[in-house]
């Protein structure tokens, strides 16, 4: 995974979590785009630690769950931005980059 497959993953996760928090997101905008770019580089390092036989296939999906729980946990310590708010940031980030993902690890980790 290079830079310019990071710098895509970032905009699509923003832009999932824009759209899924509607009219949240300018409350939610600084903490999101952060979460954003952390869990692109998550998944960065999960692709490295697969390229490298660091780990399996297994526990790279248990990285990314705990990856994306992180960032749901984040998103709803925001006022405003409910549990289910913050499920629907995480599935629609999951359905915006998991081909993706998918494709440039070589592993189904969504």
């Amino acid at each position: 995974m290079n830079d310019q497959d990071i710098k895509v993953l970032i905009e699509k996760i923003s832009g999932a979590v824009k759209g899924a928090l509607g009219d949240k997101w300018d409350e939610a905008k600084d903490f999101a785009e952060s979460e954003s770019k952390k869990f692109a580089q998550n998944i960065a390092e999960i692709a490295l630690w697969k390229q490298t036989g660091k780990i399996t296939e297994e526990q790279g999906q248990v990285l990314l769950r705990m990856h994306q729980r992180s960032m749901q946990m984040v998103l709803t310590a925001l006022e405003g931005i409910s549990l289910v708010m913050a499920e629907r940031a995480i599935n629609a980030t999951i359905d915006a980059i998991g081909d993706f993902v998918n494709g440039l690890i070589g592993w189904k980790l969504f």
